[in-house]
């Protein structure tokens, strides 16, 4: 039998791995080739003055839209359990969004490098919280094998 704290810590082990994947399945919303395509179809059509601009616009509400929209955690989990992009990278591509608009460097594929480092360091936390929910339900498992005898 269940002691009450072993009971409240299973239960409280439990939510966390719920949040966990509740945060991992947030993540997976996001399709990355749809977000590369448009980052690499922003940086070739930087070349055309006019139609580059009218691509521009509608690549970067579709990559924005993903990113800010379809990627931001749900506001009821806990900071630790949330997978989002850092406020040092989120400021990191506003710089970069203003140096985009100087004219010759806007050759230089700013968009598509920016999506790159996101997708990696969101990758990187989407394995932390598997390894961490593998963690998780093994302690749940010694916790319950341990109050069953």
């Amino acid at each position: 039998m269940l002691s009450a704290v072993a009971f409240f810590n299973a239960k409280r082990i439990q939510k966390r791995i719920a949040d966990y994947e509740e945060s991992i399945r947030k993540t997976e919303k996001v399709f990355w080739p749809l977000l590369f395509a448009c980052a690499l179809f922003t940086d070739l059509f930087d070349i055309v003055p006019v139609l580059g601009k009218i691509v521009k616009i509608i690549c970067l509400s579709v990559i924005w839209y993903h990113l800010y929209i379809k990627l931001r955690a749900p506001s009821h989990l806990d900071d630790e359990v949330k997978i989002n992009v850092s406020w040092r990278v989120r400021l990191f591509f506003r710089l970069l969004g203003v140096v985009d608009l100087i004219p010759f460097i806007s050759l230089l594929p700013l968009t598509t490098l920016s999506i790159f480092i996101v997708w990696r360091k969101t990758r990187k936390q989407v394995l932390e919280k598997k390894q961490e929910i593998i963690k998780l339900e093994q302690k749940l498992e010694s916790l319950s094998a341990s109050y069953s005898n």
